[in-house]
């Protein structure tokens, strides 16, 4: 009786080439990326800034700090007066260290994003946690005039495309509903009704 020897089966994947090429890439571009954002971070922190300015404005002062490095403001000249007039020594010294002299005195604050820095006021933030703070969630469950649940209403925030569906039991939870809005529920088949959420937390 004569031996079988098996050969050996070479597979042949369609496109492995292409697949093995794309992987590669990828890699290649989330390392970038790593490089990229750990570049960013350190900027900050390694840059120095030499400025000499006397009876200058905030507002030059930050453009000489944009024209000797890569970061660059934003501000509103509504909250932050960069018409006051300053004088400004600083020999290779790092930007928290310029911008704390700078506004030293006044109730402007900064935060430094990669190589944007946000100027500010705490009466600013202040508005936004309360705006923040105003807006909340709704509960509540969806029943035809029988008070069957149902599933598959629609709910949207009044001129938002904010919105959830009902689920099998005709419950729905939609977040960051501002105060004194409306609720659109909107089912095919029905009509469409409307409801005022004041400060109602389940409708």
């Amino acid at each position: 009786m004569k031996k079988i020897t098996e050969l050996p089966v070479i597979v042949k994947i369609a496109g492995l080439k292409k697949l093995l090429r794309i992987m590669k890439l990828t890699c290649f571009l989330i390392f970038i990326s790593v490089v990229s954002v750990f570049a960013s971070k350190t900027y900050s922190q390694t840059k120095t800034l030499s400025l000499n300015m006397d009876n200058t404005t905030v507002k030059e002062v930050l453009s000489k700090i944009e024209d000797q490095s890569e970061f660059y403001f934003m501000f509103s000249s509504k909250v932050v007066d960069v018409n006051r007039e300053v004088s400004v020594k600083a020999d290779e010294q790092k930007i928290e260290k310029v911008l704390n002299s700078l506004f030293e005195g006044t109730n402007v604050d900064y935060t430094i994003k990669d190589r944007i820095i946000v100027l500010t006021t705490p009466e600013v933030l202040n508005n936004t946690s309360l705006a923040e703070f105003q807006q909340k969630s709704v509960t509540g469950t969806v029943t035809d005039d029988t008070g069957l649940p149902l599933p598959g209403v629609t709910i949207v925030i009044k001129g938002t495309r904010n919105g959830t569906v009902t689920d099998l039991n005709g419950n729905y939870s939609i977040s960051n509903v501002p105060e004194n809005t409306t609720l659109v529920f909107s089912f095919v088949g029905m009509l469409t009704q409307e409801v005022i959420v004041g400060n109602q937390s389940s409708i």
